[in-house]
């Protein structure tokens, strides 16, 4: 692992730990502006007598631990001579790592406010799904029953925690790069009962519909798919790729998430989604047996 690469695992764990979700926006600013002051041959000092502040303030900026300054990062670039394209990109990052996520300000369950901010800065997001639909893919109607099973699920404002959800569900349509959502289903998804027989079909006519977005791959992993004597996952997982910075695994539980950071780990989540995904039906004989399921 390069000296690089072991300092942004290192950043991303000290911010993850400081809340309960990574602020990846400050992350993306942070590293682009590194990139490029150490292509211009500057030290954070140097940069930061440049620009009239001290070499400290570059540091917290670019290890993400302070909430980028528009105008000071319109300054670095000016100085840095930053191509135009590229430095209008840079400063819209700069201003909406300022800006509060819709998440903060509604009432949605901490767990909601946790996906919703790693999907927000997401450019793929691959899941692998045991159980039930994933939250992006459900109904308004489906997402109620989930919630309204209180013995399972953690006391929370339903009305605000299906707001949220259906929120979440706009990165599939943004007209911005919306995120490519690849998502592998076992079959029990499809099959076991998990809603009232009108509920279902609803649901499943929804599955049909989404798999139709040219960003979003769905497929089935049937029963009958061979794995040979490999391991199929033993939880629903989560892969979230954000830019520049490291990638984070999201496995969930009964009670949380487990959010998984350390690179050696990641490779293993990402062996077995490949794993099942080469088992997987195509997406064309996915949505055939979605249309076959009796509900």
């Amino acid at each position: 692992m390069t000296d690089e690469a072991g300092s942004n695992r290192t950043r991303y764990r000290k911010i993850t730990e400081k809340g309960s979700v990574p602020r990846m926006g400050r992350v993306k600013v942070g590293d682009e502006l590194r990139t490029l002051r150490i292509a211009a041959k500057l030290t954070q000092i140097e940069l930061g007598n440049r620009c009239g502040c001290s070499g400290t303030r570059i540091s917290r900026l670019e290890n993400g631990e302070a909430t980028p300054d528009v105008a000071l990062v319109m300054k670095i670039l000016d100085v840095l001579e930053t191509p135009p394209d590229q430095a209008k990109i840079l400063i819209r990052q700069a201003r909406d790592a300022n800006d509060r996520g819709w998440w903060k300000t509604s009432n949605m369950p901490e767990r909601e406010a946790a996906f919703a901010e790693l999907e927000a800065e997401a450019r793929r997001l691959r899941v692998f799904s045991l159980m039930f639909i994933p939250g992006l893919l459900q109904t308004a109607a489906y997402m109620a029953l989930r919630y309204a099973d209180k013995e399972a699920a953690m006391p929370v404002d339903d009305e605000a925690a299906i707001a949220g959800r259906r929120e979440r569900q706009k990165i599939l349509d943004r007209d911005d790069s919306p995120t490519k959502y690849a998502v592998v289903l076992d079959e029990s998804v499809i099959r076991r009962r998990t809603a009232p027989p009108d509920v279902q079909a609803e649901q499943l006519e929804h599955l049909i519909e989404a798999a139709a977005h040219p960003n979003v791959n769905l497929r089935i992993l049937p029963f009958g798919a061979v794995l040979g004597y490999e391991s199929a996952p033993l939880n629903s997982f989560y892969i979230f790729d954000i830019g520049n910075a490291p990638q984070v695994v999201v496995v969930e539980t009964e009670t949380k998430e487990l959010h998984v950071t350390a690179s050696e780990r990641i490779l293993r989540y990402q062996a077995m989604f490949d794993r099942v995904s080469r088992a997987c039906l195509t997406p064309e004989e996915s949505i055939e047996l979605i249309r076959g399921v009796d509900t």
